[in-house]
């Protein structure tokens, strides 16, 4: 009833954008990057935007990571944080997006550490929430999945 985790899995070796948005679009958005370094280690950030191309890190990380894995070509990571975002002690410029029953997410992708993603993003409104307190069983006929496939230039 307090924090919501998610499990993101991409046909990429490169790094992963997930994140929650205002409206739709990266503008104001509150999101994560995660990616393999060089030196096989990897990282994990919570990250904002004021714009649509520039991203900060954050210097109170609320998004923490519990999985990361590359494998035949795809990314697995996992990761939680707290449903509402209450940190007094949180720089006033940081962006702390409230999960509400319904919220847009958006993604991006590409390779090596993370830069612009050209068209390697999208995002969607989807019901994140259903009742509190109670266990939800999904119906995986039901359940949509998304695959995008982009061209290397």
């Amino acid at each position: 009833s307090t924090d919501i985790t998610f499990k993101i899995v991409s046909k990429t070796t490169g790094w992963l954008g997930f994140g929650l948005s205002p409206n739709g679009g990266m503008k104001n958005s509150d999101m994560i990057l995660t990616w393999s370094k060089s030196d096989g280690t990897t990282e994990f950030k919570d990250a904002h935007t004021e714009g649509s191309t520039k991203i900060f890190y954050d210097s109170v990380q609320n998004w923490q990571k519990l999985y990361y894995s590359q494998a035949n070509g795809m990314t697995t990571v996992i990761f939680t944080r707290k449903l509402k975002i209450c940190n007094p002690n949180q720089p006033a410029q940081e962006i702390n997006i409230n999960v509400e029953p319904t919220s847009y997410v958006i993604w991006a992708w590409g390779n090596g550490e993370p830069s612009y993603h050209e068209s390697n993003r999208g995002s969607k409104s989807l019901p994140l929430l259903g009742a509190l307190n109670q266990k939800i069983n999904l119906d995986m006929s039901q359940v949509e999945i998304i695959e995008y496939e982009t061209k290397v230039r």
